[in-house]
């Protein structure tokens, strides 16, 4: 069966965001310092034993733990408190990205202070800093744009079938 030019560039985005899901962080080699310490210095949470990340089962307990401490309770057995259920934790999700965000971002500031700091007197060491700076630049750009999830529909609000 012969594919059409729509079905071809459908693939071949799928197979380009299968590869940069498989593909290395290029933010791991930055990254230096602790994210748990991170957010308690921006008093964010208090993680002083982040172990409990480790052990899926100690997330799930934590988890319910926290949004019980707020009066948030999972009833899976209506479909309104499924709904709220998708919108909490996907708005919890965009939290924590947006912490994660300014983790890396402060990574890399630091990343890039230290190269401002450094000896950069020989000709090859400013060449290799020059480099660094670039890559780092790159990297924060990358930061700065936003990534979007696809989830089913759960809900649908408005009007519908009103012209």
């Amino acid at each position: 069966m012969v594919l059409s030019a729509a079905e071809k560039q459908r693939a071949y985005r799928q197979r380009k965001k299968k590869a940069e899901r498989a593909a290395p962080d290029v933010t791991s080699s930055i990254v230096a310092g602790d994210f748990a310490e991170f957010l308690e210095a921006r008093g964010e949470m208090q993680l002083s034993d982040g172990r409990w990340m480790d052990d899926p089962a100690a997330i799930a307990e934590h988890i319910d733990l926290t949004l019980g401490e707020i009066g948030v309770r999972f009833d899976w057995r209506t479909t309104e408190k499924a709904e709220q259920a998708v919108e909490i934790l996907t708005e919890s999700a965009s939290a924590i990205a947006e912490l994660l965000n300014a983790f890396k971002l402060h990574e890399i500031n630091a990343a890039i202070e230290r190269l401002k700091e450094a000896d950069l007197s020989d000709p090859a060491a400013k060449k290799a800093a020059l480099r660094e700076a670039v890559k780092l630049d790159a990297i924060k750009r990358g930061l700065a744009k936003k990534t979007r999830h696809d989830f089913a529909a759960t809900s649908v609000k408005g009007e519908v079938g009103s012209d």
